[in-house]
């Protein structure tokens, strides 16, 4: 058997890695995602382009299967390191 591509993050992770990988993969985006939200109704430029930055990934999930790029791991790290800031949300 040779290796299958799906076209779907989603349904990517949750075949290669359950439900239970599913949830931690996702659980990270929707953490960054609703803590930069409150920061974008704040008008706080960071908060805003972070945010536009996970729906952009979110959406384009459903086409292709990001999880096995490396560039999405520095965009989730950028992401923790906003929402870790006490200046921009806390």
């Amino acid at each position: 058997y040779g290796n299958t591509y799906l076209h779907n993050n989603y349904v990517e992770i949750l075949v290669n890695y359950g439900l239970l990988g599913f949830l931690f993969y996702y659980i990270t985006f929707l953490i960054i995602l609703y803590k930069a939200w409150n920061g974008a109704k704040r008008k706080n430029p960071e908060s805003i382009i972070v945010t536009d930055l996970f729906i952009m990934i979110l959406i384009s999930d459903y086409g292709t299967v990001s999880y096995y790029d490396k560039l999405i791991y520095i965009i989730l790290t950028a992401g923790f390191i906003h929402i870790k800031q006490p200046s921009s949300l806390l």
